[in-house]
């Protein structure tokens, strides 16, 4: 890991070195820590003194230097043009020279700080101990809930999410199945083969109606399985630690099959409802970002909107507050919740969060809740009925005027702003992935791979390379593109190739270049097709692999909900499972740019 990314850092400079004309010394040793510690550390403390909205003093440059000393020359050149801006009153000053430094800097900063990084034990145990003590901090406010659930922020919330619920019909549900591992294991192909019954969930979604759907097949499952059915009072799921980056593991509570089939059932109840709301049709989306990367460019010029941020944003979501916020509604969401946690060490303890990562309902709940808390707070503390306010996850846009009040309220329903990551004062705005300064895009490319020697790593490192060309690095994208030529025959087999393509929309793994027809017939390997009169080039698809389903009835069971889900969309094809992160490589042929 540290090779490829040590050799990509050290060609990334040498692009900023020619893009932004400002002399950078290679470090005398660039080392892993650099890359994923100091590195982005380094790029907080930049962004808090740009949050401050003050003239930068020399003296601050100068402990930012001592930290980056190869950066001297980018980054007083960046404050300088920074305390510009700030001076200009009249605004006669051209951001774009500022906003294309600050960029530079990140660039610098930031390109590693997402590479994949397998956790240590220390880190793996840090996780699970901050876990533990998220738990601690629930029933601490559990107990201040009991005392405050009648306070006017917590009514005006539960009003605005029964506004949005109230039509749902919570045994009108279209269970299914989420794409991600289940407690106890399984192959994908037999996950409806359910073999608990949960007596929570028995309550409001009795087995014979909503796990074994089909009447002639009831006896059947009773019969073939009574031996391996068992009824439980308690969902238990795992504790499992992912690898995220340098920063620690990912820890996934991972839910029974069962729980989780009941769970995509309210998860789509609740998406249907929030997008027909009108308090939220256009407040809360699930599949477009686009709309908060907007108002983060916007706002970084005109300051009208602040983007938030919350540390631990479903973790901090207690059982009480979404009793108290969802009233007749919680005994639905909460029968099939994990009510117990396996933690690393196999024991096993009560879990006080609603929904930690793994609960297949959790992202619209937490969008659906993080709005109300928002909306409730502007109007308890202001008075005002405010609807400018747009959520996609955790990340959170409201008017820049509201900003005290909103973190107040957040605070108060036991959510946890990070204040690192909330921008409202100065010219930087970051939100779902965009980061603008001034309206210019000074959001980095990020090497996010820890190998080099999987289908999946490849096909990253060639998305990058793609984007760095077209940004211009250059040499940093042939360099990735190179690596990926190198590895492709021993990762994907003989017959592949990194075939090139001039069309940066094309699907699959291949080289970007910048040519005309004309050149890439000539470097090129095209064919033409009469079917739809273009010209195509080859391709390496990623493709999930796929186990189809057995003759049995949870199999046809599934494929009658799939054929039902899909409407008028009929296929002939057979039920297929895909199976969590394992690709395969395919050829195939994408289009090309006929520039």
């Amino acid at each position: 890991m540290s090779k490829i990314l040590i050799e990509s850092y050290n060609r990334l400079l040498a692009d900023i070195v020619r893009l932004s004309g400002c002399a950078i010394g290679t470090p005398d040793n660039i080392v892993l820590e650099w890359l994923l510690v100091k590195g982005p550390s380094l790029d907080k403390q930049i962004l808090a003194l740009i949050e401050s909205n003050n003239v930068i003093s020399d003296d601050d440059v100068t402990l930012l230097i001592e930290e980056a000393p190869h950066m001297r020359e980018l980054l007083r050149e960046f404050f300088l043009e920074h305390n510009r801006l700030i001076c200009d009153r009249e605004k006669r000053v051209n951001p774009l020279r500022a906003g294309c430094l600050l960029k530079y800097v990140r660039q610098c900063l930031l390109f590693c700080y997402k590479a994949e990084y397998e956790p240590t034990p220390l880190q793996i145990s840090a996780a699970e101990q901050t876990f533990i003590e998220g738990e601690r901090g629930i029933e601490v406010f559990d107990d201040y809930l009991k005392t405050s659930s009648s306070d006017p922020l917590f009514r005006e919330a539960s009003k605005l999410i029964s506004r949005v619920i109230y039509k749902i019909n919570w045994s009108e549900i279209m269970p299914s199945h989420g794409p991600g591992a289940v407690f106890p294991s399984r192959v994908p192909c037999d996950k409806s083969s359910f073999r608990s019954i949960y007596d929570s969930i028995e309550c409001y979604y009795p087995y014979a109606e909503y796990f074994c759907g089909i009447p002639s097949f009831w006896e059947e499952a009773i019969v073939n399985s009574q031996d391996n059915i068992t009824t439980c009072s308690q969902i238990v799921a795992k504790l499992v630690c992912v690898p995220k980056d340098s920063r620690g593991p990912r820890l996934i509570c991972v839910h029974p099959a069962e729980a989780v089939w009941v769970q995509q059932g309210h998860r789509l109840l609740i998406e249907h409802a929030i997008k027909h709301s009108p308090l939220t049709r256009s407040c809360i989306s699930f599949d477009d970002q686009s709309k908060n990367g907007s108002l983060a460019y916007q706002s970084s010029i005109d300051r009208e909107f602040c983007t938030l941020d919350l540390s631990e944003a479903s973790d901090s979501i207690s059982r009480e507050l979404v009793r108290t916020l969802f009233g007749s509604a919680f005994k639905y969401l909460d029968c099939c919740r994990a009510t117990h946690v396996q933690l690393l060490d196999g024991s096993t303890v009560p879990l006080r969060k609603m929904f930690p990562m793994g609960n297949a309902s959790t992202f619209p709940v937490e969008s659906l809740i993080f709005w109300a808390c928002v909306r409730a707070g502007i109007r308890c503390y202001y008075g005002v009925n405010c609807s400018n306010i747009y959520v996609f996850g955790d990340d959170i846009i409201v008017p820049s005027r509201y900003y005290d009040g909103v973190i107040a309220s957040l605070v108060r329903f036991g959510l946890k702003p990070n204040q690192g990551k909330c921008f409202y004062r100065g010219f930087f705005r970051e939100s779902c992935g965009v980061d603008a300064y001034k309206g210019i895009n000074v959001t980095p490319y990020r090497i996010r791979v820890r190998n080099d020697v999987t289908v999946s790593s490849l096909a990253s490192l060639c998305d990058l390379a793609k984007r760095l060309r077209i940004a211009g690095f250059e040499d940093l994208s042939s360099f990735l593109y190179t690596r990926v030529r190198q590895r492709i025959k021993k990762v994907f087999g003989p017959r592949f190739c990194l075939w090139l393509n001039n069309n940066p929309d094309a699907q699959g793994v291949y080289e970007f270049v910048q040519f005309d027809f004309c050149k890439l017939l000539k470097y090129g390997y095209l064919r033409f097709s009469k079917n739809t009169h273009t010209w195509l080039a080859p391709s390496i698809l990623p493709k999930a692999v796929v186990t189809h389903g057995k003759d049995s009835w949870w199999n046809l069971q599934d494929s009658l909900l799939s054929i039902t889900r899909k409407g008028d969309a009929y296929s002939d094809h057979e039920l297929e499972y895909k199976v969590p992160n394992l690709i395969r490589p395919t050829t195939g042929w994408t289009p090309i740019s006929m520039r």
